[in-house]
């Protein structure tokens, strides 16, 4: 994919370039409003605007897991996000429309989360469609909600990819802005990022923007820094080279660096400063 394709993919879907909406086996680029959607690269001369959004992100390199242990971690995540606030209560099945996405809701039980991570396995292209069991298991889920909220997993995964994360998850936010500027108050973002943080212990998280993402020009490997920002390992952090406009704090094994005020609001220079002070452990060990 081009850098050009692979932006206006990211633009479009409101997605981390790289994640991948996967669903029996096929993949997306992103979902709207329930709806799945595939980006390719935009019409020759064309520019497309849409309002700024903030997504959590959450890496972690190989580690190997049965499908039952994911689908507990899943469960547990839901069920915290759903206890920071009733927008993320119920959960539903992607479609091919808003009205096939809305019919099939999505129980958060382990049972439940177990079936659903099995559909989202990687198949060989031979004659029995054999499973990658290297490659673990994937999910996408949104909220229902008119203030849309999406969920994608990769987890289980045991393949090494020098540079890039082999686990993810990522909730992807609604745009900063009406009735949807509940979830960016500032103790709130915080009970969704633990929330992640607490059920995947990833090697690291970030509550960023798409805006901060790309003003940072992160290599591949690196860590995003955001609003917030986890490592699990602050050997290497230069707490004394950090901003006096950021707390830091700990969480699980790691630390959490948080910018002042709500989640909507962190200038790049904060950003720019924070990454300087992450020296090594900007490359936290995928």
């Amino acid at each position: 994919m081009s850098a050009r394709a692979a932006a206006y993919q990211e633009q479009i879907t409101g997605q981390a370039i790289g994640s991948v909406y996967r669903v029996n086996g096929v993949k997306f680029d992103g979902f709207a409003d329930g709806v799945l959607q595939d980006a390719k690269g935009p019409p020759p001369g064309r520019v497309t605007s849409v309002a700024e959004t903030f997504y959590i992100g959450a890496y972690w390199g190989p580690r190997e897991e049965p499908v039952f242990d994911c689908a507990h971690r899943l469960s547990s995540m839901l069920n915290a996000l759903g206890a920071v606030d009733p927008l993320l209560a119920s959960w539903f099945h992607t479609g091919a429309s808003r009205k096939a996405a809305l019919a099939r809701s999505v129980d958060p039980s382990p049972e439940v989360l177990q079936e659903l991570l099995l559909k989202g396995v990687a198949r060989r292209d031979d004659a029995g469609r054999s499973v990658m069991t290297e490659l673990g298991f994937s999910a996408s889920i949104w909220n229902g909600q008119k203030i849309q909220v999406g969920v994608n997993v990769r987890c289980g995964s045991s393949a090494a990819v020098p540079g890039l994360a082999s686990n993810s998850v990522v909730v992807q936010l609604p745009e900063a802005q009406g009735e949807a500027m509940a979830l960016y108050r500032r103790d709130t973002a915080l009970a969704l990022l633990r929330a992640v943080i607490m059920a995947w212990r990833p090697s690291w998280s970030t509550w960023t923007s798409h805006r901060l993402r790309k003003a940072q020009d992160a290599q591949p490997g690196e860590v995003v820094v955001g609003w917030a920002t986890y490592v699990a390992d602050p050997s290497g952090v230069r707490a004394d080279r950090l901003p006096a406009s950021v707390t830091t704090e700990p969480l699980d094994v790691g630390m959490l660096v948080t910018a002042d005020g709500d989640a909507d609001v962190v200038s790049e220079t904060t950003v720019s400063a924070v990454r300087g002070a992450l020296g090594r452990t900007l490359r936290a060990s995928l």
